[in-house]
């Protein structure tokens, strides 16, 4: 048997207001980590949360690095411009205080 009743969505799902939002996202925001925060100073390697407590912590800039890949003879990697930046970037960030790497994919 059919039933000849139209449901609405309203009685199922009543979208957030923009106050409520706004209270989800700082209640999000002001969270506390569940994991004790990394070692690692590369964006790709840190929760959101981590990135989060090192900007407040004043890790407000970052280092863009470059890589490349060439040919460079039979016992080089092509690659070797990104294996030096992946050895060198933490080192110089921790260096000249508070940068964080950002990934180079």
């Amino acid at each position: 048997m059919l039933l000849n009743k139209r449901i609405s969505l309203k009685n199922f799902y009543q979208p957030p207001s923009e106050s409520e939002k706004e209270q989800r996202l700082k209640k999000i925001l002001s969270s506390s980590r569940p994991i004790d925060v990394g070692k690692s100073l590369w964006t790709d390697e840190l929760t959101w949360m981590e990135i989060r407590d090192l900007i407040k912590n004043g890790y407000t800039q970052v280092i863009v690095p470059t890589g490349g890949i060439e040919q460079n003879g039979p016992f080089l990697t092509t690659g070797k411009h990104n294996v030096i930046l992946e050895a060198a970037c933490p080192e110089i960030a921790k260096k000249i205080w508070k940068y964080l790497v950002c990934t180079y994919y």
